[in-house]
């Protein structure tokens, strides 16, 4: 997964730079119809990739309903990097009935 590649050698600096890059729209990362099989490979991540992964989908701006379907795939005790990601990328939506 050349996402992987990405964020498992890059440091904030050049995290910064992919996120500026993305919110100007130079660059898009995630397709938003396979993007909760994308989040749920991360699960096994180092925590700082995790974190980079997190940072770019706030940065494209990847709508809340394509990224809560990862929420069924979560244990209680684990995926703690996961956990906190959403929480605070869901704190902007407004509440719908799937969110």
């Amino acid at each position: 997964n050349i996402l992987h590649l990405i964020v498992s050698c890059i440091d904030s600096q050049q995290l910064h730079t992919i996120i500026c890059h993305v919110m100007n729209k130079r660059v898009k990362i995630f397709n938003v119809r396979s993007i909760s099989p994308l989040l749920r490979t991360t699960l096994e991540w180092e925590t700082f990739e995790q974190y980079c992964v997190w940072q770019l989908v706030s940065a494209e701006s990847v709508p809340s309903e394509s990224v809560v379907d990862v929420l069924k795939d979560l244990k209680d005790g684990h995926h703690y990097e996961l956990f906190s990601s959403m929480l605070v990328f869901l704190k902007s939506v407004k509440p719908t009935e799937r969110v």
